[in-house]
């Protein structure tokens, strides 16, 4: 019996055909195309034809997703290539020939120039509690200089601040004594009045200043050789605080001199009442006006 191939067709490579042929000499026999049932063989499964039409659609439907994801990408990198040309740069990747040949970018930093800082700025009330603060800090710490400073920008934008006059009016007093017990006077008062510009009723800086103010005219007169008004100042302070600085020392040295000005000027009554006064100071050592009315009283 001949054999068929996969399509229905007589096995051309059949013996028993190609010996048929030869004995009528007849070409190759025409089957017609009529779909043969054939039984599977054990083991395989039946092939599935599909119709053409499915197969061109499946096709062209591959080629529309391949374009439509062609066209896609191209969008990306445009928009990739677009976001990178106008974002600004802060950094260059510089690939030297070594980084080329391993594959490797050493990036170099583009120097970026600081953003000064902000200082905020406060309302007039803060920057007033501000300097309140390190007023009452700095006269906490006798700096007199940076006390005065700070609390003077409070008192001249707002007088009735707090307490602030009478904060400004003790700095001024404090260091005024400071000065006082180094011997620089006149700076000395100078603050004393300055604490009473600000609070005129302030009783130790109105204390202070008289009686420096006493010291500091026998100081000039005595200065100047007008040695009866040094002693009248000295006088008049010790009448208001007999043991003020130096006054008594100061009034006795005075008067001593004063006692021989009038010696030489013959006024000897005079001169013995001077010594007397200085021989009446509280002083240990007054030997020199008792000496000198010993000497007046003999004659």
């Amino acid at each position: 019996m001949p054999t068929f191939n996969e399509h229905g067709e007589i096995n051309k490579d059949d013996e028993d055909i190609l010996r048929l042929m030869l004995e009528k000499q007849v070409g190759p026999i025409s089957i017609p195309e009529t779909p043969v049932s054939r039984s599977p063989t054990p083991g395989t499964q039946p092939q599935r034809m599909f119709p053409p039409i499915v197969i061109g659609a499946s096709v062209g439907g591959l080629i529309l997703l391949i374009l439509i994801g062609v066209v896609i990408g191209m969008n990306l990198i445009k928009a990739q290539t677009t976001a990178t040309t106008n974002a600004p740069a802060q950094v260059g990747v510089v690939i030297t020939p070594t980084a080329r040949a391993i594959g490797v970018a050493s990036v170099t930093e583009t120097p970026v120039t600081p953003t000064p800082a902000v200082t905020p700025t406060l309302d007039p009330q803060a920057k007033m509690a501000l300097a309140y603060t390190d007023g009452v800090e700095a006269y906490a710490q006798q700096d007199w200089d940076k006390a005065i400073e700070l609390f003077k920008r409070v008192y001249n934008q707002d007088e009735n601040y707090l307490d602030i006059s009478e904060r400004l009016s003790a700095t001024y007093y404090n260091w005024g004594v400071s000065l006082l017990n180094t011997r620089q006077y006149v700076e000395a008062l100078d603050k004393f009045n300055a604490a009473l510009s600000v609070e005129p009723t302030h009783q130790l800086a109105l204390a202070q200043q008289t009686r420096l103010a006493f010291y500091l005219d026998a100081l000039g007169a005595y200065a100047n050789g007008q040695l009866r008004n040094a002693a009248i100042s000295l006088e008049e302070l010790r009448a208001i605080q007999a043991d003020y600085l130096d006054s008594t020392n100061m009034l006795y040295t005075i008067y001593m001199e004063y006692g021989a000005q009038l010696e030489r000027q013959r006024k000897i009554s005079d001169a013995l009442r001077i010594y007397r006064k200085a021989a009446k100071l509280p002083l240990e050592d007054v030997r020199a006006a008792q000496t000198r009315i010993r000497a007046l009283t003999t004659r």
